[in-house]
């Protein structure tokens, strides 16, 4: 009993910390995408100035945090609890977000409700929307915007993903602009070779 349990919370701590690596790289995957994909662009120029984006598991510590600003967005090494007491935001959690809230608010928290629920979408068992239409994730924040940041994670998506996966896990195929690879050469901040300039001859 006691080596099942163990070998229980081993398997957890390693999916969590799979999980906390992949989200490392849909977030570098937005920062990319908000540069060069213009639907995305698009959604998060309706955002507020300084806008943040919260992304992890319910209950840790260390969650992907973003910020949209005029210049990209930008990854915020920084605790939730000092972001909330700068932005004022209502800290109550609900499992839908409600139509009835106050006012806008500048800070969007997505949460998932479980380790295994993070671990469906990191492996693409399922898309972020099937995630949110299965009661996966918990969210903090305003309706509108929490669609938006959606539709971006899974626009992000069909680009890390191998087209087979894309196809099976998106089910209305998303028509991206650029090849998978030119995103993967941007995250990994491989830049162009310059091309040489000429000598000038005497």
């Amino acid at each position: 009993m006691e080596e099942h349990r163990e070998k229980i919370l081993q398997t957890r701590t390693l999916k969590r910390k799979v999980v906390k690596l992949i989200l490392s790289v849909l977030g570098q995957g937005i920062r990319v995408c908000r540069n060069f994909d213009e639907e995305v662009r698009a959604e998060f120029d309706l955002l507020p100035e300084n806008f943040v984006l919260i992304i992890g598991i319910w209950g840790s510590r260390h969650p992907l945090i973003l910020q949209s600003r005029k210049d990209g967005v930008h990854r915020i090494h920084e605790s939730v609890s000092s972001l909330v007491k700068k932005l004022s935001v209502p800290q109550v959690i609900s499992r839908r977000v409600s139509l009835e809230q106050p006012q806008e608010t500048r800070m969007l928290e997505i949460r998932f409700k479980s380790v295994e629920a993070a671990w469906r979408m990191v492996t693409a068992k399922v898309s972020s929307s099937q995630a949110y239409a299965r009661h996966d994730l918990l969210i903090k924040g305003e309706i509108t915007k929490a669609m938006q940041m959606l539709r971006c994670i899974e626009r992000v998506e069909s680009y890390l993903f191998p087209k087979s996966i894309a196809k099976r896990v998106l089910p209305l195929q998303l028509k991206i602009p650029q090849k998978r690879w030119r995103m993967w050469i941007r995250m990994l901040h491989v830049g162009k070779i310059k091309p040489q300039r000429r000598k000038r001859t005497l």
